[in-house]
């Protein structure tokens, strides 16, 4: 994409779990067909991934959900038998990026909305990505009370989020983890979502990357460059938590260490006359 950081392509990250993928072919605006999900896969499988979640859009305000939670994983089943055939070792979990919804409690509750890996425990949540609707904070602390664990997804690129990024240190505060997308961090949503980004991960406010992957060109699954472009933001230790130790043990519903998120103070200039 126009402005992308060039960064080195010798970066890959063996053992990488990535999160949130829109690999599943043909349920929403990720992969078109099987072919493309081939090449998504493949392409990950070289950089170092290991393994993926399948996250298609889940938006439950006025829609049908009954059912999609199974189809999912049925999906998923077919997907990896097929990318096993075709030779390759990467794996695909099921789960869902879902829309903040006053009713995601619910929702899990009834097994209507996947978790992520489908472990039980983390859940991706999806801002709009203006304004952060007024109930998310309650619904991130009434799914933390419960046991669950709000992943995130993209909080840079919510415009509310990337003016004051304080609004995601009261999520995190709440409960909530955040997940910044590997594009945002190579520039390919602009400079703005790529400084909100930095900010996010330098507060300790983003804990994960992951690809967000669409696509085989313009979106791709992939990690490397959003990688390197961490290891020099935050250093090599940290970069590596985010893309490998930290979704590994999401996936596997293990309970993750963080550090205390730090408040974002805006630099103040000032003129002496």
């Amino acid at each position: 994409m126009a402005g992308e950081m060039r960064l080195s392509r010798d970066s890959a990250v063996p053992g990488a779990v990535d999160i949130h993928t829109h690999i599943l072919p043909g349920v929403d605006d990720g992969a078109r067909n099987l072919n493309e999900a081939i090449v998504m896969a493949k392409a990950a499988q070289e950089r170092g991934s290991v393994l993926m979640v399948a996250t298609p859009h889940a938006d439950f305000a006025g829609r049908r959900w009954q059912g999609v939670a199974s189809t999912i994983r049925s999906r998923v089943a077919a997907l990896n038998a097929v990318f096993e055939s075709s030779g390759l070792s990467v794996k695909v979990l099921p789960g869902m990026e879902i829309a903040m919804h006053p009713r995601v409690l619910e929702l899990l509750r009834h097994g209507d909305a996947l978790t992520i890996g489908d472990a039980g425990k983390y859940v991706l949540v999806e801002l709009p990505f203006q304004q952060i609707p007024t109930y998310a904070e309650k619904a991130v602390f009434d799914l933390s009370s419960a046991g669950y664990v709000p992943v995130i997804a993209h909080p840079e690129r919510c415009s509310e989020v990337a003016t004051d990024p304080n609004r995601m240190y009261r999520l995190v505060r709440a409960g909530a983890m955040g997940q910044v997308n590997a594009g945002s961090l190579t520039g390919a949503f602009g400079r703005s979502v790529r400084q909100a980004a930095e900010t996010l991960l330098r507060h300790g406010l983003a804990h994960l990357i992951a690809s967000d992957g669409h696509s085989p060109e313009d979106r791709p699954c992939r990690l490397d460059l959003a990688f390197a472009a961490a290891s020099r933001l935050v250093g090599r230790e940290a970069a590596l938590r985010a893309v490998r130790d930290i979704p590994r043990a999401v996936v596997r519903a293990e309970t993750v260490q963080l550090e205390s998120p730090e408040k974002f103070v805006r630099r103040k200039w000032f003129l002496f006359g």
